[in-house]
């Protein structure tokens, strides 16, 4: 939502052995694995051995870094003490990923079935308690997450929900697009400030809208050229970042998107005006083929999208609603 940066959600994981929750990893719905950094760390904690059971082979997780597949106990903060899962299975990292760092996240995504994402069969660490089937995603209020000003700041008040019933507020749920490795529906209209795109148009390779809460304005492929040849009013004038990609436009102005699941449909609206002056700089980034969707043709809906909606995944029957949460303007 800004040129000059992105914004992120983080979770603390801990281990046994390990004392309060201090591992730092980030909350991503476009991933559906846990991956922790650093196995040969957590290796030494007391009685790790007994407490985990570590698979015999190196394999790669999702970012493309050496890793070890493990099961056991992982324990997470919440109010009054830490709620913890017996026997989740995840990825500990031997090696640097892709980008020369280790890979630290904490995938909430729902994919159907978990092994369209993950071919060793893994899945989301909240899903593993079938106690629990529905996960709430509440990002702290915009005018605390994006107040005015310059510098980068922590905000507290997000919040990840388990509960064992839908809550209030969703009386429709969408079946997750199957087969895809991300969490996705199908997009089936888009509107840049006041005017309607012909996007997605007749496009034969069915895009997809990825569930992607990691931090960032929305982002679209689009080969067939149905925004990237208008010159539109919200435009952004100055490059944006080369580090995503080259032939990029970017737009700043309000957004509004239908998704569906083949059967019913969800409009969503992002309002520039509820954005503080200082991260109203880019809500949609537009490429013939952008990084973000991973060879996939269509639009991630970005983290920008949860700060205007609360999302519900059921992670037992593989559906997703979306709630608009009161935003201050």
């Amino acid at each position: 939502m800004s040129k000059n940066g992105s914004f992120d959600a983080y979770i603390h994981v801990g281990l046994v052995g390990g004392g309060h929750p201090n591992i730092k990893l980030m909350v991503d719905s476009g991933n559906s694995t846990l991956v922790l950094p650093h196995f040969d760390a957590i290796s030494q904690l007391p009685n790790f051995d007994k407490n985990y059971k570590v698979a015999p082979d190196v394999v790669t997780e999702p970012w493309c870094g050496q890793a070890r597949m493990v099961t056991g106990p992982i324990a997470l903060q919440r109010t009054g003490g830490t709620y913890t899962i017996p026997n989740c299975r995840f990825y500990a990292c031997i090696g640097p990923n892709q980008d020369g760092c280790y890979t630290a996240n904490f995938g909430i995504g729902r994919v159907d079935p978990w092994s369209a994402a993950d071919k060793h069969g893994l899945q989301s660490p909240l899903s593993y308690d079938s106690d629990y089937n529905y996960l709430q995603i509440d990002y702290a209020p915009i005018d605390q997450v994006l107040r005015s000003g310059n510098k980068p700041h922590v905000a507290p008040g997000s919040s990840l929900t388990l509960s064992k019933a839908r809550p209030a507020g969703y009386p429709t749920m969408f079946q997750i697009v199957p087969g895809k490795p991300w969490m996705s529906l199908r997009p089936q209209s888009l509107d840049i400030g006041r005017l309607r795109t012909k996007w997605p148009g007749d496009n034969e390779a069915a895009p997809i809208a990825m569930i992607d809460t990691g931090g960032g304005p929305v982002f679209l492929s689009d080969p067939e050229n149905y925004l990237r040849k208008t010159d539109w009013p919200g435009a952004v004038p100055e490059p944006i970042p080369t580090y995503w990609i080259s032939s990029c436009t970017g737009i700043s102005d309000d957004l509004a998107f239908t998704l569906s699941d083949g059967n019913r449909s969800v409009s969503l609206a992002i309002a520039t005006k509820s954005l503080s002056p200082a991260v109203q700089g880019l809500t949609l980034v537009i490429c013939e083929d952008c990084h973000f969707m991973f060879g996939e043709d269509g639009m991630n809906i970005g983290g920008l999208t949860a700060l205007f909606y609360s999302i519900l995944i059921d992670y037992k029957n593989a559906k997703i609603g979306f709630k608009l949460k009161p935003v201050s303007v």
